[in-house]
C-alpha cells in the first residue's frame, strides 16, 4: 500500500485520538470544579485520593526514615490499600491484610524448609497459598497469601527469620497507618448519597402518579398506559439504588466519630422513607393494570363520570406531591408532608362518598380508588414523620464531602 494511502486512512484515527484527549484536558478542571464547590461523588474521589496519598507518605516516612525498614516501600502499599470507603471497612480489611500477609510469611518459610528446592517451593507455596487465599475469612485479602510467600521466595529471604518479621511489621505499619488516616481525616459519610437516591426514586414515583393522574383526568390511551408500566419498571431499578446507598450509609456509621446519634436517627427514617417508596411500587403497578383494562373496556362496567374522574386525578396529583415531600421529611421538615397526607386523606373520603351518575361504573371506581387508597396508607404509617428533630448533620451538608 502506497505511504500516501496510508497516511490517508490514519488520518482520521488520529483525529479521534486527538478529540479524546481534548475532552480530557478540557473535563478534568470541570470535575476538579464540581469536587471543589459542592458535595458528592466527585468530591468523595478527591478526598479518598488526597488521603491514599497522605497514608502512603506517612507510612513510607515511619518505615523508612524512622523506623529504617529494609523494604519500606510494603508499608505505604499496604496503606493505600486500607483507605477504604468506610472506616468500617478499613478497619476489617487491615485485620484481614494482616492475617493473610502473616499466613503467606509462615507458607513461605515451610515451603523453603520443607522443600530443597527453591522452584519447586516457589510452585508450592504458589498452589497452597491461592487454595488458602479463598478462606472466606480473609475477604478480598486472600491473594496476600500466595503474594507474600512468592515476594519472600523470590528474594532468598524466607529462611531469615528477622526480615520475616520485618515482613509483617512493614505491613502491619502500613494497615495502621492507612485506618488511622481514613478514620481520623475526613471519615467517609455518605448521607448526601442516601438522599441524592431517595430523592430520585421519590420523583420518578410522583412523576408517574402525575401521568396517571393526566391520564385518568384526560383521555385514557393504551400508549398512555404503556408510559406508565414502563416508568413503573425503572422504580425498580431505583429502589435497588436507594437501597445499595443506604448499605454504603449504614456502613459509613460504623465507627465513625462524625456519626453520632442524630446520623443514626437520620438513617432510620430514611429507612422508613425507602420502605414506603419500596412499596408505591406494587400500588403503582396495580393502578396501571386498573388503568389498562379500563382504556381497553377489558372491565364488566364503564367508565366513571367526569366529575368523578376529574376528583380521581387530584387525588392522584395530591399523593404525587405527598411523595416527593417524602425525603424532606426523613430530613425532619415533616409538617408538608402532613398537609398534603391530610388533604389527600380528606379527597380520598369525599371521593369514596361521591354518587357517580353511572352506578353501572362501580366496579370500576373500587378498582381504581384501591391501589390510591393503599398507596396512603404507606405514606401514612411511613414512620418518617414520628416526633423526630430536624436531621442534624454534623456541619451541614457541605461536610458531607465523603
Amino acid at each position: 500500500m502506497p505511504i500516501s494511502d496510508q497516511a490517508h486512512r490514519s488520518a482520521p484515527h488520529r483525529q479521534r485520538i486527538r478529540d479524546h484527549l481534548s475532552t480530557a484536558v478540557t473535563a478534568a478542571p470541570r470535575w476538579l470544579a464540581t469536587a471543589v464547590r459542592r458535595p458528592g461523588p466527585e468530591r468523595r474521589y478527591l478526598v479518598q485520593a488526597v488521603k491514599s496519598a497522605v497514608a502512603a507518605l506517612v507510612a513510607w516516612l515511619i518505615a523508612d526514615r524512622w523506623l529504617h525498614l529494609p523494604q519500606p516501600f510494603l508499608a505505604p502499599y499496604s496503606a493505600v490499600f486500607l483507605v477504604h470507603w468506610t472506616v468500617y471497612r478499613s478497619v476489617t480489611n487491615s485485620v484481614q491484610q494482616i492475617a493473610a500477609v502473616a499466613a503467606g510469611v509462615v507458607l513461605a518459610a515451610a515451603a523453603q524448609h520443607l522443600l530443597p528446592d527453591q522452584l519447586l517451593a516457589l510452585v508450592v507455596a504458589v498452589l497452597v497459598g491461592t487454595l488458602l487465599g479463598r478462606w472466606r475469612r480473609f475477604g478480598d485479602n486472600g491473594s496476600w497469601v500466595a503474594l507474600t510467600a512468592v515476594l519472600l521466595l523470590t528474594w532468598g529471604t524466607a529462611t531469615q527469620e528477622v526480615l520475616l518479621l520485618d515482613r509483617l511489621q512493614e505491613t502491619a505499619l502500613g494497615a495502621a497507618v492507612g485506618v488511622a488516616v481514613n478514620a481520623l481525616v475526613l471519615p467517609p459519610v455518605y448521607l448526601d448519597h442516601v438522599r441524592q437516591s431517595l430523592q430520585e426514586l421519590a420523583d420518578q414515583v410522583a412523576d408517574l402518579l402525575r401521568q396517571a393522574a393526566d391520564a385518568v383526568g384526560g383521555h385514557i390511551s393504551e400508549e398512555r398506559v404503556a408510559a406508565l408500566v414502563h416508568g413503573s419498571r425503572r422504580v425498580d431499578g431505583l429502589v435497588r439504588a436507594a437501597d445499595q446507598a443506604l448499605g454504603w450509609g449504614w456502613e459509613g456509621n460504623r465507627w465513625n466519630f462524625r456519626q453520632g446519634r442524630p446520623h443514626q436517627r437520620s438513617m432510620t427514617r430514611y429507612d422508613h422513607a425507602l420502605a414506603t417508596l419500596r412499596a408505591a411500587g406494587p400500588h403503582l403497578h396495580e393502578a396501571s393494570i386498573a388503568l389498562g383494562s379500563l382504556a381497553r373496556g377489558e372491565l364488566p362496567t364503564v367508565r366513571p363520570d367526569p366529575a368523578w374522574t376529574a376528583a380521581y386525578a387530584r387525588l392522584l396529583t395530591g399523593l404525587a406531591d405527598a411523595v416527593e415531600q417524602l425525603p424532606s421529611a426523613a430530613r425532619g421538615d415533616e409538617h408538608d408532608l402532613h398537609d398534603l397526607l391530610a388533604t389527600s386523606q380528606e379527597r380520598l373520603t369525599r371521593l369514596s362518598r361521591l354518587r357517580s351518575q353511572r352506578p353501572e361504573s362501580a366496579t370500576a371506581r373500587s378498582t381504581l380508588l384501591l391501589p390510591a387508597r393503599r398507596l396512603l396508607d404507606e405514606l401514612r404509617h411511613s414512620g418518617v414523620g414520628a416526633a423526630t428533630a430536624p436531621d442534624d448533620d454534623v456541619g451541614g451538608d457541605s461536610r458531607q464531602a465523603c
